[in-house]
């Protein structure tokens, strides 16, 4: 459910999965990568990282990671460059939730869910407001009503913020 850049061809070599190369330059735990990228140019290489955690990213965590992965000489090697510019970004509180465990600090929000459907032309939005969640899917209060959502129907979510 997650768009991790899992592979990274670079000059014809195949990379180690870039998710354990970032665990090892210490994005882990509590971080979650959503999404990656690296482009080499020449002797540098630019790497651009979409980082949440359970509670939220801050400015501070942006800051430190930013920080700690720029001057990582051994991250750089491990993606064959000399020089690394690092840019790390949270996802916003409107972005897609791409993983499950980003559903669990949006209870209570209103969510607009766009289904699977059968019909290839037929788009199905559902709005309201998450009430939990579990292995199997979510629940949303609808015009009054709880609705089950099963994981493999949402084909993308997002919050939605009253203004």
């Amino acid at each position: 459910m997650g768009r991790v850049t899992h592979f990274l061809c670079f000059r014809s070599i195949i990379l180690k999965d870039l998710t354990e190369i970032l665990s090892i330059a210490g994005v882990q735990e509590p971080y979650h990568i959503i999404e990656s990228t690296f482009k080499p140019a020449g002797r540098a290489g630019q790497l651009c990282l979409t980082i949440d955690k359970p509670a939220g990213v801050t400015i501070g965590d942006l800051a430190k990671l930013t920080r700690r992965l720029g001057k990582d000489v051994e991250l750089a090697n491990q993606l064959g460059v000399a020089e690394l510019r690092v840019d790390i970004s949270s996802p916003g509180v409107t972005a897609d939730l791409l993983q499950k465990w980003q559903y669990e600090r949006h209870k209570g929000r209103n969510l607009k869910i766009l289904l699977i459907s059968d019909e290839p032309d037929e788009l199905k939005y559902v709005k309201g407001v998450l009430e939990g969640m579990d292995e199997s899917g979510i629940s949303v209060l609808t015009a009054g009503e709880s609705r089950i959502i099963q994981w493999d129907t949402i084909k993308k979510s997002n919050v939605q913020l009253d203004w």
